[in-house]
């Protein structure tokens, strides 16, 4: 949720809003078409120790790049709701070893899942409104 939200709950963090000049520069932009794919991870030191939120979140490290057209990069098993959407939409991979995931980014994995992401874009296009709205209710 973006800062200076009037929404206050202990669950909720609020994330500063990007500056405008990043956005401006064309900073972003440049990012989304310099790299193959977006590797997500966390570091936690055994499955124990592993918040509940990492199964069953996507949390904005995703959706950034899912939004600008970036295919998701993950170890496998570790984060259930981003592996489901990876699967679900062929839009990356859930790697088992870093031979499995240099084969990916090395080969034409990387350009499929891109593929896939750029038909269904439009899926994991933020809306702030419909979020807040959404939050409000869930709160209420």
């Amino acid at each position: 949720i973006v800062e200076g939200s009037s929404i206050s709950n202990k669950n909720i963090f609020y994330f500063p809003a990007f500056k405008s000049e990043f956005l401006k520069s064309g900073e972003l932009h440049r990012l989304a078409h310099e790299h193959k794919a977006a590797l997500i991870t966390y570091n936690y030191y055994d499955e124990a120790s592993k918040p509940i939120r990492y199964q069953t979140s996507l949390p904005h490290r995703m959706l950034m790049p899912l939004a600008l057209g970036l295919p998701i990069v993950l170890p496998k098993k570790k984060f259930d709701a981003m592996e489901q959407i990876i699967k679900d939409h062929e839009v990356g991979m859930a790697y088992e070893s870093i031979e499995e995931l240099k084969h990916f980014l090395e080969g034409n994995g990387w350009m499929i899942a891109k593929s896939n992401l750029k038909k269904k874009q439009h899926m994991f296009h933020y809306d702030a409104e419909g979020f807040k709205s959404f939050v409000k209710k869930l709160i209420s």
